[in-house]
């Protein structure tokens, strides 16, 4: 009952705020029948100032006890803190020019590497980077850059991690301005709803409070979990186009957006579910790496679009050449700093299965894909991790 007159409150704020902002909203009816609505509500219509300051202190008593999971990659007191040791010139140790570090890119000289005014050895570390050896694309240089781009470095874990390995300063008669020249690319991200609760910024991954998933079996797109690994395209639909190509044909097929909407459109209601949902339950046994999720990472909405089976059917596929092939593999249009593409296969049967409802989905809830969700075309893998179900979709 707490939860639900809360949710009352929170959402009374919440249109408070949007409407002397004259932002659009989720309205509370989206979340639950009118009726339902009315009945939860109905006791606190009648006194709007009561209202809105009880809505305030439900909100602010919500943030405090729901958030306590919540880890933000690149805004708490303790980075702040580690990120300004890499600001301090040590006396103790020796000043490197860039020219010199630029020497150290490779494992016969060590590979160094230089944040802000420190320079680091990370020759020892490179075997134990999560992201393997792309730490080398940093060899001899700066990471700044990088961690721009994927700022889910910029934690006190990591930040602790490379001070270890640090053996100089930067000379500061060097600009070490490394990003004085880049623009954020993440400054076109989309609008999103406040009441979803991030788990990291920059890139965008957040879940909505875990009490609004049940009050309706359609998730809003609103109010969606997000889960991107670097900035979110920006696609022109008119522009758009998605490649099929089946290894040993000689044909690629081709199509726009209005060409993949004229295959028979079909609706699929599907669950779709982060792997790292409910991480944070399991960090508090043993640390476990990756984003600090709470159990709201997963969302149940209706994708339209055509049917996967049916698109390779049309780039040449056939039934008797089945066997020759193992796995589907699909290319977004979000790339990494060398240019590689994200992406993700699935097994060939469950690609071409008729009951497998696998679909490239142009829609979500009726409406076209929001960006955050892949628009314009996505690809949707039910009973798949989420990380398969691939956003952006060009090949």
């Amino acid at each position: 009952m707490f939860r639900n007159k809360l949710g009352c409150y929170i959402f009374r704020v919440c249109n408070w705020i949007y409407t002397h902002k004259q932002v659009k909203y989720t309205k509370p009816s989206i979340l639950m029948p009118q009726n339902q609505w009315n009945k939860k509500c109905h006791h606190i219509t009648g006194y709007p100032h009561i209202s809105l300051l009880a809505a305030g202190f439900g909100f602010i008593t919500y943030s405090l006890c729901d958030m306590k999971y919540v880890v933000y990659a690149d805004d708490s007191q303790d980075t702040r803190d580690e990120d300004k040791k890499a600001n301090l010139f040590d006396n103790n140790l020796p000043t490197y020019s860039t020219s010199e570090v630029s020497k150290h890119s490779n494992y016969k000289e060590r590979i160094w590497v230089t944040y802000k005014n420190g320079v680091y050895d990370v020759t020892d570390f490179i075997h134990e980077h999560p992201g393997g050896d792309q730490i080398l694309m940093a060899a001899g240089g700066a990471v700044d850059p990088f961690w721009m781009l994927y700022s889910v470095h910029l934690n006190p874990h990591v930040l602790n991690i490379l001070e270890k390995y640090r053996i100089g300063n930067l000379d500061p008669k060097e600009n070490n301005d490394n990003t004085s020249d880049m623009s954020d690319p993440y400054s076109n991200e989309p609008k999103r709803h406040v009441i979803l609760k991030p788990a990291c910024v920059k890139p965008f991954n957040a879940e909505s409070p875990e009490q609004l998933l049940v009050e309706n079996f359609i998730t809003p797109n609103e109010l969606f979990y997000v889960r991107n690994h670097l900035p979110v395209p920006d696609i022109d639909s008119t522009t758009y186009s998605l490649e099929i190509e089946i290894e040993g044909k000689s044909k690629t097929l081709t199509l726009t957006l209005d060409e993949l909407k004229k295959f028979p459109k079909y609706s699929v209601t599907a669950t779709v579910m982060c792997a790292g949902n409910r991480r944070s339950e399991m960090t508090k046994i043993k640390p476990v790496k990756g984003l600090n999720w709470g159990a709201a990472a997963v969302g149940n909405a209706t994708w339209s679009g055509a049917s996967l089976r049916e698109v390779l059917k049309k780039a040449g596929l056939n039934e008797k050449d089945l066997d020759k092939y193992k796995h589907v593999q699909f290319e977004a249009f979000d790339t990494d700093a060398t240019g590689s593409a994200y992406g993700a296969s699935i097994p060939i049967w469950k690609a071409v299965d008729r009951r497998g409802d696998v679909i490239l989905a142009y829609e979500m809830n009726g409406v076209p894909l929001p960006r955050d969700h892949g628009f314009p075309v996505r690809v949707i893998v039910p009973g798949v991790v989420g990380a398969r179900n691939v956003k952006w979709l060009g090949r």
